[in-house]
């Protein structure tokens, strides 16, 4: 193996991507703990009993576009629905559902957490952002990968080593070694999931395609000359469809002729949505189709898992502690592998 091949390859892949990789591993730290640092700005009366979800929509429906519109039911009494339509669901809508009331209209890259979330996606500029930002994670993936083949031929003795008061050289040096290392498991948990999340659809198609076994078909409805029913006798049929759990979001295609999606979590879904998928005729109420996520495609399974374990919901606190500091690891190798680089341009003048 030629490791002087390797050093020069993880040397410029971190000089040439280490900026975006920063911008993208920042804007993850602030996510992860986005539910705690936003703290909304009104105060719901939960004394109030629930209002019908076709009278929350009705309401919404005066100020949001056409198109498929995402209705999302929080977890917690005290935070308001969010309803969201548009190309790519641009515009949020955030209602009180005990009062009807719209307490805020915003698009979807909001400041700061829609903006942070764009961002650390899709890098501002949608699919094409997205498809970007995977290969950015393909590369820093490459990059985890040789350090540590750079790292393993280390003895026992200078296996964590820090030097101190050598040499500028020497100190980031071993900082760089020492903080990768001990982030790889994280990093490696992080950088795997979200590559799959960027790639949704093609790692989806491959794991189906491998177990064989795709998505539903549904059958195309036939809307002439029917009306839609309320959408709470929809989401109750959808309910009673898949006992237990509770209704996460609900999905109303801009199509006449899509069903109705409704998406239930269970008690021991990790995915923070759920992806127990329940397809209702808007027409009639009747069930078409309902697919436990124990029955769903390999695709829907893995992402099951991948969503949470990429944002730190599976094992408790100290997973989101953990991933919260393999994210700032990313800044501090560019700050010293920077530094390294310009000691040996001697752009920066060498000290002992």
């Amino acid at each position: 193996m030629n490791v002087n091949l390797l050093r020069w390859l993880h040397r410029w892949l971190g000089l040439v991507l280490g900026l975006a990789i920063a911008v993208v591993t920042l804007s993850g730290c602030w996510l992860i703990y986005e539910r705690e640092l936003a703290t909304p700005d009104y105060h719901l009366d939960t004394q109030q009993p629930l209002l019908p979800l076709q009278t929350l929509l009705d309401n919404a429906a005066t100020v949001l576009p056409a198109g498929d519109v995402l209705l999302r039911i929080p977890g917690r009494e005290d935070r308001a629905y969010q309803i969201w339509a548009g190309p790519e669901y641009t515009t949020q809508v955030v209602v009180d559902q005990y009062s009807g009331d719209i307490i805020e209209v915003r698009p979807s890259d909001y400041w700061p957490g829609g903006f942070l979330f764009d961002l650390h996606s899709e890098l501002l500029n949608g699919k094409t952002g997205e498809m970007v930002s995977g290969w950015i994670g393909v590369g820093f993936l490459v990059l985890v990968v040789v350090g540590i083949v750079l790292w393993l031929p280390r003895t026992w003795k200078t296996l964590w080593q820090l030097r101190f008061g050598r040499s500028l050289f020497l100190t980031h040096h071993d900082i760089h070694a020492q903080s990768a290392i001990l982030a790889v498991p994280a990093l490696l948990l992080a950088l795997i999931t979200g590559i799959t999340l960027c790639f949704s659809t093609p790692t989806s198609d491959a794991l189906n395609k491998l177990f064989d076994k795709g998505p539903p078909k549904l059958p195309k409805l036939e809307p002439a000359g029917r009306q839609r029913l309320a959408l709470d006798k929809l989401v109750e049929a959808a309910d009673q469809a898949l006992p237990g759990g509770r209704v996460r979001m609900v999905t109303i295609p801009g199509s006449p002729e899509k069903p109705v999606l409704v998406r239930k979590r269970m008690e021991d879904d990790p995915h923070s949505n759920g992806l127990n998928f329940i397809y209702v005729d808007p027409y009639t109420a009747e069930v078409i189709k309902a697919i436990p996520i124990a029955k769903a495609d390999a695709g829907r399974q893995w992402f099951n898992w991948a969503y949470p374990l990429h944002t730190g919901e599976v094992l408790g606190g100290w997973h989101t502690w953990l991933l919260f500091a393999s994210g700032l690891v990313p800044t501090v190798l560019l700050v010293t592998g920077l530094t390294m680089y310009l000691l040996r341009r001697k752009i920066i003048k060498p000290r002992r």
